[in-house]
């Protein structure tokens, strides 16, 4: 499963992230697809907005920050398809520019095998051939809003910030952010067909080396 972040109404980096992770999923799509791989995306256009779906949405939506209910979404979207692995495909921004380099999330809630996807395609997307400054693996309660894991690894809370369920437990599943679109350097990278096509056969091989084959 391949989840591209984000949707029209919430865009994410500089207003086009969402545009720019569908290419990276149809291009990584066709590549996984090529290595023999049954590929489904949360998404296929840029038109979908997710919260417009009820069935989609926690029974709490509405009580927590907007991006819960759409995380939230796009994981019930995810679950949909039974997945044996998913990419939640990001890039990363930040207000200063000078911030650069590649940062894959976790979360141990949902089970050891998170940290090592996580490792693995921090290992293949450090090696695409693109000069980084740091490529981490981080736990994604370090940079969580609110205190809480990512809604779209799969956790459910209340209004109260209380853990109520992990949606994927047993599913290997890692959030990447490969580059960041504030970065002028790192940009002009996202803008380029081939750095797509790289970042795709990074997932493909951290793939295979996560079911070993």
């Amino acid at each position: 499963m391949l989840d591209p972040g984000h949707d029209r109404t919430t865009p994410g980096a500089l207003g086009i992230e969402y545009q720019e992770v569908l290419r990276t999923a149809f291009v990584t799509q066709a590549a996984l697809e090529a290595a023999g791989y049954r590929v489904f995306l949360t998404r296929t256009d840029n038109d979908k907005v997710f919260v417009d779906d009820p069935t989609l949405l926690p029974p709490n939506a509405g009580e927590i920050h907007p991006g819960y209910d759409h995380a939230f979404a796009h994981a019930s979207t995810a679950l949909r398809y039974e997945p044996d692995l998913i990419f939640v495909l990001h890039f990363n921004g930040n207000a200063n520019p000078n911030v650069a380099g590649i940062e894959v999330y976790s979360c141990e809630n949902g089970g050891a095998q998170n940290a090592e996807l996580a490792g693995i395609i921090r290992d293949e997307l450090a090696s695409v051939g693109y000069e980084t400054p740091s490529a981490r693996v981080l736990e994604d309660l370090t940079v969580a809003r609110g205190n809480r894991h990512f809604p779209s690894l799969g956790n459910v809370y209340d209004s109260a910030n209380t853990s109520i369920e992990q949606r994927y437990v047993g599913i290997p599943v890692a959030l990447t952010e490969p580059l960041y679109m504030t970065n002028a350097t790192e940009r002009a990278l996202i803008v380029a067909d081939a750095t797509h096509a790289a970042l795709a056969s990074a997932y493909v091989r951290a793939a295979d080396r996560y079911f070993g084959r």
